[in-house]
């Protein structure tokens, strides 16, 4: 793949060309970022001066549209095309921004730098007061339930620490939850959980009783929703019909609100952060955690020393499996860095032959070994599972075990007799040569080898 690049100063008009190179791409594998560099290094070349003095600051196509310079190049770039690449004198490369680009989140300031917020800034802005109805939920309009009733914005605080101290089982539990009640020939995704998913959820927590019926679970999903703020976002394409993890959140706030305002005994008394507390302690991690934890056995059983060890061997192909994903992540992608979205993954799974055996309805369980992989009980201490980001991703720390989770669940599938080891590394071997991560691996000096480093067919 050849491509010519028109180098040209930041500034000047398009027509006014310092000099046009060639640039060969090899099968364009490479990013757009490349293309900058490299075209700005031959620059420098042919005028015999230091490769500093040309700092690439974007790659315009023949349209002159800024392009991702995180991009694969074979993904929006033919053989033959011209390209435009503007320079200047630095410091900083590609200060041009692509139209469309995701919006960075804002930084908060500490001693003399800037501090991300991290990935529960969303968690800590989550706003309990817009639920609506609270204070009849809670009893506060019923004086005659108590004598010394706490004010409802301090309900609310505490109930809201109460939700951060349990937020990385909740959302363990959300998770689990997005495929409850869907068919397995349906695909899914992680990030979101429909009255389908949330009456599973209900009947998996035994939060149904006398008091607080079916529809009545309903109506505080209905009542969730409508205060969501993508509700106000919708602006007439129609309401949003699912809820995610911060929604899910809320709905246990008002689910324990109104279900034990309803019922009696000493919870309908009670301020809200008992309430809240008592239905995740209860409802939650008594009947519905040891279901996660024994879909999460199959998996642990599964992880023997041998699988342990090849899982070892095969780490720097699996983190180059990750990256040959992270570096085709299209404008359209939710994150940054080095997190994949899960549901971003599943196309190149496809792509690579892992999912043509299994349902996606599998993921979240896989998802949810790799998320834990700290905690080997999950039901001993649920408050030592941690919040992962959202939506749901992967790192390189927790891609091998998910990719491990969904291949043991093509070997029960698969219904063979081999060992699972053998067929880990059989699937390996197939999944490292689609995604291109045996090749680049070999490119770098490395041995054309299989994870189990035995020999090769042929």
């Amino acid at each position: 793949m050849k491509l010519r690049a028109h180098l040209l100063e930041r500034g000047r008009p398009m027509s006014d060309i310092t000099a046009s190179v060639d640039v060969y791409c090899g099968s364009g594998e490479q990013i757009i970022r490349w293309i900058g560099v490299t075209a700005c290094c031959r620059l420098a070349e042919a005028k015999g001066e230091l490769v500093q003095a040309f700092v690439p600051q974007s790659v315009l196509d023949s349209h002159h549209n800024v392009l991702d310079v995180e991009v694969i190049v074979n993904e929006v770039l033919e053989d033959g095309d011209e390209v435009f690449v503007e320079y200047s004198s630095g410091p900083r490369q590609f200060t041009v921004k692509w139209e469309g680009r995701p919006v960075s989140p804002r930084f908060t300031w500490g001693e003399g730098a800037p501090v991300d917020g991290g990935i529960d800034a969303w968690l800590e802005a989550l706003d309990i007061s817009r639920l609506p109805n609270l204070d009849q939920a809670v009893g506060i309009q019923n004086q005659a339930l108590t004598e010394d009733i706490q004010p409802l914005r301090m309900q609310i605080k505490l109930a809201h620490d109460v939700l951060k101290k349990y937020a990385g089982i909740l959302q363990l539990v959300f998770v689990f939850y997005t495929s409850s009640g869907e068919s397995n020939e349906k695909a899914i995704h992680c990030d979101f959980i429909n009255p389908t998913n949330f009456r599973g959820f209900c009947k998996g927590a035994k939060l149904i009783s006398d008091a607080f019926n079916p529809q009545q679970a309903d109506s505080v999903f209905q009542q969730v929703l409508g205060c969501s703020p993508r509700a106000q976002e919708a602006r007439g394409r129609g309401p949003p019909s699912e809820c995610d993890l911060a929604d899910f959140l809320l709905l246990i706030v008002l689910l324990a609100a109104d279900k034990f305002s309803r019922e009696e005994g000493f919870l309908q008394a009670a301020p809200l952060q008992m309430k809240v507390e008592q239905l995740i302690k209860h409802n939650v991690i008594d009947f519905v955690v040891p279901k996660i934890q024994e879909s999460l056995a199959g998996f642990r059983a599964a992880l023997t020393p041998a699988v342990e060890a090849l899982l070892d061997r095969a780490s720097d192909l699996l983190r180059a499996t990750l990256d040959s994903v992270v570096f085709k992540r299209t404008k359209k992608s939710r994150l940054t860095g080095s997190q994949v979205d899960v549901k971003y993954l599943v196309q190149h799974m496809q792509r690579w032959g892992v999912m043509q055996q299994i349902p996606q309805s599998v993921l979240p369980a896989c998802w949810a070994f790799a998320a834990t992989r700290e905690v080997d009980d999950v039901a001993a201490d649920p408050t030592k599972v941690t919040l992962k980001h959202t939506p749901v991703a992967l790192t390189h720390s927790e891609f091998p075990r998910f990719m491990f989770a969904t291949i043991r669940e093509m070997y029960s599938a698969a219904r063979t007799e081999e060992p699972i080891e053998k067929y880990l590394a059989a699937q390996f071997d197939n999944i490292f040569r689609a995604s291109g991560a045996m090749a680049q691996r070999a490119g770098l000096g490395g041995a054309d080898e299989g994870p189990d480093d035995g020999p090769q067919d042929g």
